[in-house]
Formats: C-alpha cells, structure tokens, sequence
C-alpha cells in the first residue's frame, strides 16, 4: 500500500476478492495503514466518515458488495454476490435491488449509498454482462426504480469521482453535482 500511495494512488478499488486475499472488512469505505512486516495490513483499517480527517500514511479502500442473495437458478438458490458483471453472474433487476438495498455508505451521511461494481476485461464473453441486453435490462431497471428525484438520485462515477465524493462526504459537504465529483482530484487533462 506505501508504493500504491507513493506512486500517486488515492484510493484501492480491488475488494470484494474471494478467498484469501478479501479482508474482513466486508461492504466498507475505510482507510488502512501499511505495515511491511505484516501481511495483508489492508485485512482491517478506520471506516470513513463525516468530520473525520484520513489517517496519516494511509490508504483509502473502497470496496464492491459481498454478500449472500436468492439466486432461483443456483442448486441452493443462494449466490455469493460480489459485485461482478459477468456472464456466469449477470446484471439483472433482482441483483439490481440487491445492490441497492446493501449499497454501502459512509458514516455519518447515509443518504449517499455507494454501489460499486466491477469486471474483468474487455474479454467479447463479457460482452452481454457489460454492454448487452442484461446490461440494458439491468440498468433500465435502475433508473426507472432508483431516480425518482427524492427518494433516490442515481449519478453514474467513475472511480476518481467516486473517491471524491467520499471526501466531499466527510468534509461536511453538501451535494453539488459536478463540484463533488471534482472535489480534491480535478478532471485528468486528455490531449490527442
């Protein structure tokens, strides 16, 4: 985590893993600190939240859902949900709600819920799950369910605005669009 942090990183984006390289932390915002001597030091950390100031040297984790959901076609009917698009797990509106319901949040600020997701590639088996008709399906039912304007407003981030929204959160900051998307890390300048 020291070189990720030394080589300009703000924040790690890798959790849910399985096996044994997930923390226990599970379904957190939270900043770890480096121990060298201590494998995987990212295992626990201090979960973010309004007022509070990061840690010194340390490491902001921002983590994917991981959790059990109902999953008719599963042999058990239940899924390890870890916040993949893929196609042995795609997007659907049941996952959607799922998502939603165990968005994770930061402390002190719960109206703004963070779902995080992820994929592996770019690979054309991914293609359905990513940019396909699941896809299509899933997100259409995100936005007609999730964006009624009071309830829920649905903003679609990249990681770098992601980031900066939880520190705008724990500034004690309100939401203003485009200025908490750009809070601390400003727009990447892109010639061609």
């Amino acid at each position: 985590m020291t070189i990720l942090r030394e080589c300009g990183c703000y924040a790690d984006f890798t959790f849910p893993s399985l096996n044994s390289s997930q923390p226990v932390m599970i379904n957190q915002i939270y900043y770890a600190i480096d121990d060298p001597n201590k494998a995987k030091s990212y295992n626990r950390g201090i979960p973010a939240k309004v007022g509070q100031k990061s840690p010194e040297d340390s490491l902001m984790i921002i983590q994917g859902i991981l959790g059990l959901r109902y999953d008719k076609k599963k042999k058990y009917k239940i899924a390890i949900d870890y916040s993949d698009l893929d196609y042995n797990d795609p997007p659907t509106p049941l996952r959607v709600d799922y998502w939603v319901k165990n968005s994770i949040g930061i402390i002190g600020r719960p109206n703004w819920r963070l779902i995080k997701l992820h994929t592996h590639g770019g690979r054309e088996i991914r293609f359905d799950s990513n940019f396909g008709e699941s896809a299509d399906i899933a997100f259409q039912h995100l936005e007609q369910h999730y964006n009624d304007g009071k309830k829920y407003v649905l903003h679609y981030v990249t990681a770098r605005e992601m980031y900066n929204i939880v520190k705008a959160a724990e500034g004690f900051l309100s939401w203003d669009g485009n200025n908490t998307r750009d809070f601390l890390i400003k727009p990447y300048l892109y010639r061609m």
